[in-house]
């Protein structure tokens, strides 16, 4: 379903970053429980690089989230920290509160594996 979202994104002459960077991300989801993190890891990163481009700060804010998730299952968790603070920074100025609980959560987790629990427990 998400390879076919994304083809139909890729299929028009004009660029939708936001259907595309969406697929994207989707796909990332899907490829993480089947066990291949570092391809979910290259196809988040991919979807990053598709929304930043195209000036989609939500769409990027939630590749951010999903390239953090990646890095985390990792335990790559310095450089998760990164993409979850970005995550949660996008969020916040813009006011998306629904998927700014979920970053924080997922920030939480983060922190809680890097022993900062202090940071865990405020996220």
């Amino acid at each position: 379903m998400f390879r076919e979202a994304l083809a139909v994104a890729r299929s028009d002459e004009r660029r939708d970053a936001w259907a595309e960077s969406r697929a994207l991300v989707g796909l990332a989801n899907v490829i993480s429980p089947a066990g291949d993190e570092e391809a979910a890891l290259a196809v988040g990163l991919e979807a990053l690089a598709v929304g930043q481009e195209g000036g989609q700060a939500f769409t990027s804010a939630v590749a951010h989230e999903t390239v953090a998730a990646s890095l985390r299952r990792l335990m790559r968790l310095e450089e998760a920290q990164e993409h979850a603070d970005a995550a949660v920074g996008t969020l916040r100025e813009l006011g998306a509160r629904w998927e700014l609980a979920g970053a924080l959560s997922d920030r939480g987790v983060i922190h809680r594996l890097s022993g900062r629990m202090e940071e865990a427990e405020r996220d």
